[in-house]
Protein backbone atom coordinates (compact mmCIF):
# COMPACT_ATOMS: atom_id res chain seq x y z
CA UNK A 1 0.00 0.00 0.00
CA UNK A 2 1.42 3.42 -1.11
CA UNK A 3 0.13 6.61 1.17
CA UNK A 4 -1.72 8.61 -1.46
CA UNK A 5 -0.74 11.87 0.54
CA UNK A 6 2.58 13.29 -1.42
CA UNK A 7 5.52 13.88 1.18
CA UNK A 8 7.95 17.06 1.20
CA UNK A 9 11.17 16.16 2.75
CA UNK A 10 13.43 18.01 4.80
CA UNK A 11 17.49 16.80 4.70
CA UNK A 12 17.82 14.42 8.01
CA UNK A 13 15.01 11.76 6.87
CA UNK A 14 16.86 11.47 3.54
CA UNK A 15 20.29 11.63 4.74
CA UNK A 16 19.49 8.73 7.75
CA UNK A 17 17.14 6.96 5.05
CA UNK A 18 20.18 6.44 3.31
CA UNK A 19 23.06 5.56 6.13
CA UNK A 20 20.45 2.64 6.56
CA UNK A 21 20.30 1.49 2.84
CA UNK A 22 16.51 2.38 3.23
CA UNK A 23 15.69 4.82 0.42
CA UNK A 24 13.33 2.75 -1.45
CA UNK A 25 11.13 3.44 1.55
CA UNK A 26 10.70 6.66 -0.33
CA UNK A 27 8.54 4.43 -2.13
CA UNK A 28 5.90 4.67 0.92
CA UNK A 29 4.51 7.86 -0.80
CA UNK A 30 3.06 8.03 -4.47
CA UNK A 31 4.68 11.47 -4.53
CA UNK A 32 7.64 12.80 -3.11
CA UNK A 33 9.22 16.42 -2.97
CA UNK A 34 11.74 18.43 -1.46
CA UNK A 35 13.50 21.82 -2.27
CA UNK A 36 16.65 22.36 -4.10
CA UNK A 37 17.73 23.78 -0.23
CA UNK A 38 17.48 20.36 1.00
CA UNK A 39 19.11 18.98 -2.10
CA UNK A 40 22.05 21.40 -1.21
CA UNK A 41 22.24 20.32 2.29
CA UNK A 42 21.85 16.64 1.52
CA UNK A 43 25.26 17.13 -0.77
CA UNK A 44 26.98 19.29 2.10
CA UNK A 45 26.23 16.68 4.95
CA UNK A 46 26.26 13.70 3.79
CA UNK A 47 27.49 13.84 -0.21
CA UNK A 48 24.81 10.96 -0.59
CA UNK A 49 23.58 11.25 -4.49
CA UNK A 50 20.66 11.85 -3.38
CA UNK A 51 18.97 13.47 -6.41
CA UNK A 52 15.86 14.22 -8.59
CA UNK A 53 15.66 10.64 -8.94
CA UNK A 54 14.63 9.67 -5.74
CA UNK A 55 12.70 13.34 -4.41
CA UNK A 56 10.80 15.42 -7.42
CA UNK A 57 11.75 19.20 -6.78
CA UNK A 58 9.17 21.64 -5.81
CA UNK A 59 9.66 24.55 -8.36
CA UNK A 60 8.46 27.83 -7.80
CA UNK A 61 9.12 28.30 -4.07
CA UNK A 62 10.59 31.87 -4.95
CA UNK A 63 8.54 33.87 -2.10
CA UNK A 64 7.94 32.29 2.30
CA UNK A 65 4.85 33.02 3.30
CA UNK A 66 4.76 35.81 6.59
CA UNK A 67 3.51 32.49 8.51
CA UNK A 68 6.46 30.50 8.08
CA UNK A 69 8.89 33.41 8.10
CA UNK A 70 7.02 34.34 11.54
CA UNK A 71 7.44 30.69 12.86
CA UNK A 72 10.67 30.49 11.66
CA UNK A 73 11.88 32.68 13.79
CA UNK A 74 9.69 31.60 17.07
CA UNK A 75 11.85 28.13 16.25
CA UNK A 76 14.95 28.93 14.77
CA UNK A 77 13.90 26.68 11.79
CA UNK A 78 16.93 26.52 9.04
CA UNK A 79 16.58 27.64 5.42
CA UNK A 80 15.77 23.82 4.27
CA UNK A 81 13.18 23.77 6.71
CA UNK A 82 11.43 26.83 5.55
CA UNK A 83 11.69 25.99 2.49
CA UNK A 84 9.46 22.78 2.43
CA UNK A 85 7.24 24.73 4.91
CA UNK A 86 6.83 27.25 2.08
CA UNK A 87 6.49 24.29 -0.37
CA UNK A 88 3.58 22.48 1.31
CA UNK A 89 1.93 25.78 2.18
CA UNK A 90 2.06 27.52 -1.23
CA UNK A 91 1.57 24.12 -3.44
CA UNK A 92 0.95 20.97 -1.55
CA UNK A 93 -1.43 22.13 1.14
CA UNK A 94 -2.28 18.16 2.24
CA UNK A 95 0.78 16.85 2.24
CA UNK A 96 3.14 14.99 4.89
CA UNK A 97 6.22 17.28 6.39
CA UNK A 98 9.13 14.82 6.39
CA UNK A 99 11.56 15.75 9.35
CA UNK A 100 13.53 14.71 12.14
CA UNK A 101 13.66 18.12 13.37
CA UNK A 102 12.13 18.72 16.83
CA UNK A 103 11.46 22.27 16.06
CA UNK A 104 10.50 21.88 12.42
CA UNK A 105 7.97 19.37 13.80
CA UNK A 106 6.50 21.67 16.56
CA UNK A 107 6.36 24.64 13.97
CA UNK A 108 4.61 21.91 11.54
CA UNK A 109 2.06 21.60 14.06
CA UNK A 110 1.32 24.86 14.47
CA UNK A 111 0.74 25.11 10.89
CA UNK A 112 -1.62 22.59 11.01
CA UNK A 113 0.68 20.00 8.57
CA UNK A 114 1.01 16.73 9.32
CA UNK A 115 4.14 15.25 10.00
CA UNK A 116 6.60 12.14 10.51
CA UNK A 117 10.34 11.37 10.85
CA UNK A 118 12.56 8.52 10.01
CA UNK A 119 11.23 6.38 12.75
CA UNK A 120 8.03 7.04 11.43
CA UNK A 121 8.57 6.23 8.01
CA UNK A 122 10.56 2.70 9.02
CA UNK A 123 7.68 1.50 11.21
CA UNK A 124 5.10 2.24 8.41
CA UNK A 125 7.19 0.18 6.14
CA UNK A 126 7.72 -2.37 8.17
CA UNK A 127 3.58 -2.53 9.01
CA UNK A 128 2.24 -1.92 5.08
CA UNK A 129 5.31 -4.96 4.09
CA UNK A 130 7.46 -2.52 2.27
CA UNK A 131 10.07 -4.07 4.49
CA UNK A 132 10.23 -7.26 6.48
CA UNK A 133 9.45 -6.17 10.30
CA UNK A 134 11.97 -7.94 11.58
CA UNK A 135 14.55 -5.94 9.12
CA UNK A 136 13.04 -2.99 10.30
CA UNK A 137 13.29 -3.42 13.84
CA UNK A 138 16.88 -4.16 13.17
CA UNK A 139 17.05 -0.85 10.84
CA UNK A 140 15.83 0.96 14.30
CA UNK A 141 18.01 -0.82 16.89
CA UNK A 142 21.10 0.24 14.32
CA UNK A 143 20.47 3.75 14.27
CA UNK A 144 23.09 4.99 17.15
CA UNK A 145 25.60 3.23 15.33
CA UNK A 146 24.72 4.01 11.70
CA UNK A 147 23.34 7.56 11.46
CA UNK A 148 23.73 10.54 12.47
CA UNK A 149 20.31 11.31 13.75
CA UNK A 150 20.19 12.47 17.59
CA UNK A 151 17.78 10.62 19.74
CA UNK A 152 17.72 9.26 23.31
CA UNK A 153 18.75 5.85 23.91
CA UNK A 154 15.62 5.36 26.56
CA UNK A 155 13.51 7.19 24.01
CA UNK A 156 14.58 4.89 20.67
CA UNK A 157 14.37 1.49 22.88
CA UNK A 158 10.58 2.44 23.89
CA UNK A 159 9.24 3.28 20.28
CA UNK A 160 11.51 -0.31 19.36
CA UNK A 161 9.65 -2.32 22.52
CA UNK A 162 6.68 -0.58 21.49
CA UNK A 163 6.73 -1.47 17.65
CA UNK A 164 7.85 -5.36 18.61
CA UNK A 165 4.76 -5.69 20.79
CA UNK A 166 2.21 -4.04 18.29
CA UNK A 167 3.76 -6.65 15.82
CA UNK A 168 3.27 -9.36 17.95
CA UNK A 169 7.22 -10.31 17.12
Amino acid sequence: MILRQPALFDAGPLIHLAELGLLDLLNLFKKRYTTKQVLFEVEVHYHAGITEKHVDLCVGVDSTPQIVYDIAKIFSLDAGEISVLSCILLFHPNAIFVSDDSAARLSSDTLKIESVGTLGIIIKGGTLGLIPKPEALDALRSIPNRTSLFIKKELLSEIIQKTHNAWRL
